[in-house]
């Protein structure tokens, strides 16, 4: 079937991430339709990305899949509509997958109102498992340390939420947040 496409009446759909590099929980994909200002997002649990199960291939998969799945729920028209993706490397399969289906796309940086709306689902998401510190939306080296030093105020408690798969977790990190938590609880018993 061949559609013919008025160019009033395609879309332009972003497509950004929130939480893959950071610290703690799962991670989102969001969906944004620029024309309707429509949001939909999807997660990606957090034990995708822990010691066991992490392998980062298999994310690039199931990205890919969670985006085929959200254009066909969005009503993506390949003949028509227009992609925008962020540049981030959880995308590698899915720019693949686009290109072999030759859907129209760029990779570029995401700006608002979708990197805020997925930024604030990922937040929210940290919210939901106890962090109920004010934090940057703005992902990078200080909201880190932030999720870090949560963590390290219950450290045995709390290391259940870190995306423990990263390699730097377990060969740096992890040691410099038990230890910390250990200095912590014996000053604690001094005062």
């Amino acid at each position: 079937m061949i559609y013919f496409c008025n160019y009033m009446s395609f879309k332009k759909i972003q497509i950004d991430d929130a939480g893959t590099g950071d610290l703690l929980g799962g991670a989102f994909i969001g969906f944004f339709v620029k024309e309707t200002n429509q949001y939909i997002f999807k997660e990606i649990s957090l034990s995708y990305f822990q010691q066991n199960n992490f392998n980062i291939k298999f994310i690039e998969d199931l990205v890919a899949e969670l985006i085929e799945k959200s254009l066909k729920e969005l009503d993506f028209n390949p003949d028509c509509d227009r992609i925008e993706i962020c540049t981030g490397n959880v995308f590698k399969k899915a720019i693949e997958m686009m290109k072999n289906n030759k859907y129209h796309f760029v990779c570029t940086k995401i700006e608002n109102p979708l990197q805020n709306l997925v930024e604030q689902t990922y937040l929210d998401y940290l919210k939901s498992i106890g962090f109920n510190k004010e934090i940057s939306l703005i992902a990078g080296r200080d909201r880190y340390f932030q999720l870090f030093n949560w963590v390290v105020e219950d450290f045995p408690n709390r290391e259940k939420f870190v995306k423990t798969g990263f390699p730097s977790w377990n060969l740096k990190w992890r040691e410099i947040a038990k230890n910390k938590y250990l200095r912590i609880k014996r000053k604690s018993k001094y005062i």
